[in-house]
């Protein structure tokens, strides 16, 4: 097809997914006007996916299926009247002429790096966010579709959390990423660069208040009970993590104003007492597990007044409007006519 230098920035999975889109649904263009992700696809590759199909020549065009052909008509017309111009041909020379500026590897490799860093700033979910223990590791969380949710979380020897950020890459391709940086510094956006540090310390630090408040939950519930509640479940008896780690992420969810909990139901399932989704305890034959769900009820209330969860949910939300400034803000600077600021690499 023609105009390969632009559709280098889409793969071919990612333009059949918007163009379908935007030929079956009215509404898909005006929910990627209001939100920064649809389908797992930022706004600005929304609106360059669609960029790529008004300027496809009518050959090309002639392939594609009748709505997408039939969006794209309507579409070239509604411009043809707005910019005066008659013929869907030259309205495509137009366009084609008037970005060109953009279409060398270099910038086409920053406007995709920006849109990655978009996406990594996400801040982990609150089940996501208790880690048990503090042991050297590198953690990721994947959808099903393989991709990354959340920037990997570091685990150093000294229990030190660390947020890891494309951006900050090292080895062959750090010079990459410095050009990066260096076009959020020098293009007005270098507030970007110091909210995401801001932002990584207090993801880390969140993180560490997570893992204090389980392990006083979890605490509480071993003195109580005289018991042990193990690590890993592997189907012995008794609680499981997801005890403490439910009590403590509803008691948060409902500090920061969250009823996301608050209509997960307990199911007794065989042996099994669970929370939602999540086995809470593993009981035995003839045992009655109506007292651990009071417990369970009665922790959850009391969770959420503690001081410790109040400052976790405080420090979260804060993260919260944090993370939406920098999205907000890369994405001003990926839907740009014209890349933004310079670095050494440009030509």
């Amino acid at each position: 097809m023609g105009n390969s230098k632009r559709r280098t920035r889409l793969d071919k999975n990612e333009l059949t997914l918007v163009w379908n889109g935007l030929a079956n649904k009215k509404s898909f263009y005006e929910l990627a006007e209001k939100n920064p992700v649809i389908d797992g696809i930022s706004r600005g590759r929304i609106k360059r996916a669609r960029l790529e199909l008004l300027e496809l020549n009518e050959v090309e065009a002639g392939q594609l299926p009748k709505k997408i052909q039939d969006y794209r008509r309507a579409e070239l017309a509604k411009e043809r009247v707005e910019l005066g111009i008659a013929g869907g041909e030259a309205l495509v020379e137009t366009r084609v002429t008037q970005k060109s500026y953009e279409e060398t590897p270099h910038k086409q490799k920053m406007w995709e790096l920006a849109g990655k860093l978009m996406h990594e700033i996400n801040m982990p979910w609150i089940m996501v966010s208790f880690i048990v223990e503090l042991k050297p590791q590198r953690l990721l969380y994947a959808d099903s579709r393989g991709r990354s949710q959340y920037p990997p979380i570091i685990i150093a020897e000294n229990e030190k959390i660390s947020i890891e950020i494309s951006i900050e890459g090292k080895g062959e391709i750090d010079h990459i990423h410095k050009g990066l940086r260096s076009h959020l510094e020098t293009g007005g956006f270098s507030k970007v660069l110091d909210d995401i540090g801001i932002w990584k310390q207090g993801i880390a630090d969140n993180l560490v208040r997570c893992h204090k408040l389980l392990r006083l939950a979890r605490k509480k519930i071993e003195k109580s009970y005289n018991v042990s509640v193990p690590i890993d479940y592997r189907g012995q008896p008794g609680f499981t993590m997801h005890f403490p780690m439910t009590i403590c992420a509803e008691g948060i969810e409902q500090a920061r104003g969250s009823n996301h909990f608050r209509d997960f139901s307990y199911r007794y399932e065989g042996l099994g007492l669970s929370f939602g989704a999540y086995l809470i305890y593993q009981g035995v034959q003839n045992q009655d597990l109506k007292p651990y769900e009071a417990a369970h009820r009665k922790l959850r209330k009391r969770c959420a007044s503690w001081k410790q969860t109040r400052e976790i949910a405080e420090q979260r939300n804060s993260l919260y409007e944090t993370q939406a400034d920098i999205r907000q803000q890369m994405q001003k600077f990926i839907d740009m006519e014209r890349l933004p600021g310079q670095c050494e690499l440009c030509s």
